[in-house]
């Protein structure tokens, strides 16, 4: 029986994991045999350690779902199975990234669902609470417990600390963790949001493009005194004063 990987954030988790997946307890022999041969799927650094961001020797292929708004649009000849990232995989660490299946956000769910009945998963995808407790008790996914406690970075483990740890244990089974929580760093990392203005009416006003909030409040007054619209849009949360302004 095939165990699969969910929700990866880390590449270290990705790479680590491949070899392990689909096998069953070797006979001891074998098992020797075998570690021999795992060790000769990657490169090791000067301390005998598997260099992680080392590409592999031979391509992998690595079975994700992918799940689109369809509004959104790729540039030039890109699409789904031929972008940045997927060249980027293959470029940096031999790894050939293949959707096992494409749908929209809200069908992605039921998709999964099915993929699960029919125990034919991909090897790395999201899931909810629910669909990964069905995972786990069909023995159907790895455990990821050793594999985040070498290979996760001190950023990813700062984040599961500013969590509490409480996505990091929602993720765990009797101990052991079977998904990388996928959390929003929004109150742990510095955010950056565009925002838009109406260049029209800038030049109009004789303006220069704003370069602090209280740059582009006063702005957004004159906007409204000549306009009687602030002009102004963002991808995030208006500054209390300009919601104040276009109210």
């Amino acid at each position: 029986m095939k165990k699969r990987i969910l929700s990866m954030l880390l590449i270290a988790v990705m790479v680590m994991s491949m070899t392990a997946c689909g096998e069953k307890d070797p006979e001891p022999e074998q098992q020797e045999n075998s570690q021999e041969d795992d060790n000769d799927d990657g490169e090791k650094n000067t301390s005998g350690e598997i260099d992680i961001d080392a590409p592999y020797e031979e391509p992998v292929k690595l079975e994700i779902t992918v799940s689109m708004n369809p509004a959104v649009e790729y540039q030039g000849d890109d699409d789904v199975y031929d972008n940045p990232w997927t060249r980027a995989y293959k470029e940096r660490f031999n790894i050939e990234v293949e959707p096992a299946f494409v749908c929209e956000d809200s069908e992605h769910e039921t998709k999964l669902n099915l993929a699960i009945a029919e125990r034919d998963i991909p090897d790395i995808f999201a899931v909810n609470y629910s669909q990964l407790q069905q995972l786990v008790e069909a023995d159907m996914v790895y455990d990821l417990t050793d594999i985040f406690d070498q290979y996760a970075n001190d950023i990813n483990k700062s984040f599961m600390e500013a969590d509490d740890w409480t996505s990091y244990n929602a993720a765990t089974f009797d101990g052991k963790l079977y998904a990388i929580p996928q959390l929003d760093a929004a109150d742990m990392l510095p955010q950056f949001h565009n925002v838009w203005i109406r260049k029209d009416w800038m030049e109009e006003q004789n303006l220069q493009a704003p370069e602090t909030i209280e740059e582009m409040v006063e702005m957004a007054r004159i906007f409204m005194e000549e306009y009687e619209c602030t002009g102004i849009a963002t991808c995030w949360h208006l500054p209390g004063e300009l919601i104040l302004i276009s109210g």
